[in-house]
């Protein structure tokens, strides 16, 4: 009701319903964006790109340059162009070695199907740190249990990282896997963990994942 209020105010002033439009929209996206966070960044694409240029130059001034390889790959994993962020992000761990390269490079290479080299790369990150990701290897090393026709309960380290690093994002995911194996008891419990991890987050983390949080809920709801 507010909504049309609101755009029948926008059309009289502007005189042109679709720029009332236009406006309502946009107004109301920066109010998702400061308060809600339930739409997606619509900003972030932009700076994406600036980024992505920046490094290019960068890479083209010094091809060698291993940070820029490191920061451009995971940009680009984001972006979910997989195998361009894996050339990068492989350039990056052999000059690195470090668990931030081996870790977004397993990641990529589980996004192009290479299972293997994803769990040995993930695997290596963990081994130099424990925290990296703050659980998400588990989330692929769980798919990956599952995919090879295992059970999850066999997957060493998992209960562990999920009580020490498990967030909103990596809880639900776990669910959905269990949820997949066909353990819905397990799975409703991750979804629960999922949503009482989220009301321990502070404001700015809560909008961060809020529209996880909500398909938690209803995940939980349905797995009832």
């Amino acid at each position: 009701m507010r909504g049309l209020f609101g755009f029948l105010i926008l059309q009289r002033l502007f005189g042109n319903p679709f720029i009332a439009l236009f406006v309502l929209l946009v107004l109301y996206s920066l109010i998702d964006m400061r308060f809600v966070g339930l739409l997606p960044d619509l900003s972030k694409p932009f700076r994406q790109a600036g980024a992505v240029r920046r490094l290019k130059q960068t890479l083209e001034l010094n091809p060698y340059d291993a940070n820029a390889h490191l920061e451009l790959g995971t940009i680009l994993a984001e972006k979910r162009r997989w195998a361009q962020a894996a050339e990068h992000l492989e350039l990056a761990a052999k000059r690195l070695d470090n668990s931030q390269s081996y870790y977004g490079l397993g990641t990529a290479y589980f996004h192009l199907g290479r299972l293997d080299e994803g769990k040995e790369a993930l695997q290596k990150a963990l081994q130099m740190n424990p925290k990296v990701g703050y659980g998400e290897p588990y989330v692929y090393l769980a798919e990956y249990q599952l995919k090879k026709g295992g059970s999850l309960d066999e997957l060493e380290g998992l209960d562990e990282a999920l009580a020490q690093y498990g967030s909103v994002d990596v809880l639900y995911r776990i669910g959905r896997l269990y949820e997949e194996a066909g353990d819905r008891d397990r799975a409703r419990n991750m979804y629960e963990e999922a949503l009482e991890t989220y009301k321990g987050y502070p404001g700015f983390l809560r909008k961060q994942q809020r529209r996880t949080a909500l398909k938690a809920w209803f995940k939980a709801r349905l797995a009832a």
